[in-house]
């Protein structure tokens, strides 16, 4: 025998839309969803602060450096410190290679020196040099009391003797010297002998054998000037600190651009207590003419045109 079938309960009519009910269950529905909303949000936030939406992994901090002009680390700078001296290097023996289809040439020759501590006067004089046999000719244009002083001195030549006579009353007397003779060096950094831009170039040369290492540790720099008119491409070289056996401070070598010949170079020392680095040395070769046929005559000391006694 079959169990009697009960009829269904009647189904429940919905609340009115304005009801008390009805609009309970909307605010309820509507703070679910906002709750949801909220913590997807901070969840949103919190990964996106902990880079975990960076590509492949990397923080915002190395997305933000990625997108920076790439800076240069220190092996780089180094490495460029090297390039510098290379190409200064190169400038020094394209110099050497260019002075060796110049057998001669003449110029207004300037210097200051710094000898036993005393700067001296600057000093202008009348320069002639040949490269074979070496040989120097110089006549003192400046300061008035050296004008009219003369020099000869040919290497190998007059017993390798300099050939010298002073200013004024003094130009009366002609003397012989070795060119490293205290009278000859009195108010002199260097001899007659390493007078000349070839010789300039050489002892460059030599200080960049002798000091590589310190050189790489220098502050090299290079920019152009005119000086006297002329384009010149300026080698500074700055050292970062004093050392012993090293020569200056700060150097300074102006290459001529259309001669790519050096034509001033200027050092400076360590300074004491001034603000400005104190002048060693400077030399400078202007008004320079190549190769106008200098011949024996020239650096005789019996020239009509010169007044050796």
């Amino acid at each position: 025998m079959s169990a009697p079938v009960l009829p269904a309960p009647p189904a429940q009519a919905p609340p009115p839309p304005n009801s008390p009910t009805s609009r309970k269950a909307r605010w309820k529905k509507w703070g679910l969803l906002l709750g949801a909303g909220g913590l997807v949000a901070w969840a949103l936030l919190w990964c996106w602060q902990q880079g975990y939406f960076s590509p492949r992994g990397k923080s915002q901090t190395d997305v933000a450096l990625a997108l920076r002009p790439a800076k240069q680390s220190l092996p780089v700078a180094e490495d460029q410190s090297d390039a510098k001296l290379q190409r200064a290097l190169n400038l020094a023996q394209q110099a050497l290679q260019k002075l060796e289809h110049i057998r001669d040439y003449t110029a207004v020759f300037v210097k200051r020196e710094r000898v036993d501590g005393q700067l001296m006067d600057e000093e202008v004089m009348l320069l002639k040099i040949r490269h074979e046999p070496f040989s120097v000719y110089l006549r003192h244009l400046e300061p008035p009391r050296l004008r009219g002083q003369e020099a000869i001195w040919v290497q190998g030549a007059n017993q390798d003797k300099l050939i010298a006579h002073g200013a004024g009353l003094l130009g009366l007397i002609t003397v012989r010297l070795d060119p490293e003779n205290p009278l000859a060096m009195r108010g002199n950094r260097y001899s007659i002998r390493e007078i000349g831009i070839k010789r300039m170039v050489q002892r460059l040369l030599e200080l960049y054998q002798q000091h590589q290492d310190k050189l790489r540790q220098c502050q090299i720099r290079f920019f152009d000037q005119q000086l006297d008119g002329r384009e010149c491409l300026v080698m500074e070289v700055r050292a970062p600190k004093r050392w012993p056996d090293f020569p200056w401070a700060l150097a300074r070598i102006y290459m001529d651009k259309q001669y790519q010949l050096p034509i001033r170079y200027e050092a400076y020392d360590w300074a004491q207590d001034a603000e400005e680095l104190p002048l060693l040395e400077h030399y400078y070769y202007r008004d320079l003419k190549f190769n106008v046929g200098l011949t024996d005559k020239d650096f005789d000391p019996d020239n009509p045109q010169y007044n050796f006694r």
